[in-house]
């Protein structure tokens, strides 16, 4: 909630949404999320709220970032960059990770249940008592990423 708190009084004092109020607000977000997250320079942290607040980040650097225990259900991360990222018993059931870099990513213990895995590179990933179940894996690049693995049929 502070997250939101925070981008709407940036834009207020910007007059992007001077008439908006704050019942309104989610839609106001939705509708100038463009203008707010567009820029490249973004830092890691700052695309991590993005993620977090639209449900989506596309294209986005992630790589290094953070995730671990948060709950990303249904987000779209299609063609974004998780290199190295920290998803340690993340929820991400449901989730759109299509051609996605997850090189050397840690996915212990996370749910990527029915998760759209097509294209996406897991070369190296750690997904030690991940479960992956209904997902999407066509073309995906597993290379090393399975060190422990138990494979239920």
């Amino acid at each position: 909630m502070r997250v939101l708190e925070e981008v709407f009084g940036s834009l207020k004092q910007k007059k992007i949404v001077s008439a908006i109020g704050l019942a309104t607000f989610s839609s106001a977000l939705a509708a100038t999320s463009f203008l707010i997250f567009a820029a490249n320079s973004w830092s890691v942290k700052q695309r991590v709220k993005h993620l977090l607040v639209a449900r989506e980040c596309r294209k986005c650097n992630l790589s290094g970032a953070n995730l671990s225990g948060v709950f990303m259900e249904g987000v779209n991360l299609e063609n974004a960059n998780l290199q190295g990222a920290n998803l340690w018993s993340t929820n991400l059931v449901n989730a759109n990770l299509k051609k996605a870099n997850l090189t050397s990513v840690y996915l212990i213990s996370s749910n990527l249940g029915g998760t759209n895995l097509e294209g996406t590179n897991l070369e190296s990933a750690w997904l030690e008592d991940a479960y992956l179940g209904g997902g999407k894996l066509r073309n995906a690049n597993l290379q090393g990423a399975f060190r422990k693995v138990v494979m239920i049929h």
